[in-house]
């Protein structure tokens, strides 16, 4: 049973983040080629690298990287751990820890997403101004 909660809980998210992640970035990365193409064509005098990446398209794939990281990395050990060992065998203080680290992972989403979304920090700023006047 442990097992099925580590596939529905790690497994299968993990699977459906990275098609998600995927088709983002293939999005990205073609609208990115669409933009250069016209902007080539606009423009003779600019010479156009079409391997070399786009900042905002290399931009996108670390940060997609990082937040799959920090979900593996909270998520995975607590259930890897009922896996592999019972928790009788297993030291309080290890079990404390990997029960904490879901929790800082949903705050580091969290905080992410405030940080680079724009539009909803644009959103916040408008209805926090709106209240203090």
């Amino acid at each position: 049973m442990r097992f099925y909660a580590l596939l529905s809980i790690v497994i299968f998210p993990s699977i459906l983040i990275i098609i998600f992640n995927a088709l983002i970035y293939w999005t990205v990365t073609s609208s990115s080629r669409r933009v250069n193409a016209i902007s080539t064509s606009a423009d003779a005098a600019t010479v156009a690298r079409p391997n070399q990446k786009n900042t905002r398209d290399i931009f996108l794939l670390k940060h997609m990287s990082f937040i799959f990281v920090v979900f593996i990395v909270g998520w995975s050990p607590v259930y890897t751990l009922q896996i592999i060992q019972l928790n009788a065998q297993t030291p309080v203080w290890i079990i404390k820890f990997l029960q904490v680290l879901p929790v800082l992972t949903s705050i580091i989403m969290v905080v992410d997403l405030f940080i680079y979304n724009h539009e909803l920090r644009q959103y916040l700023k408008e209805k926090i101004v709106k209240i203090f006047h």
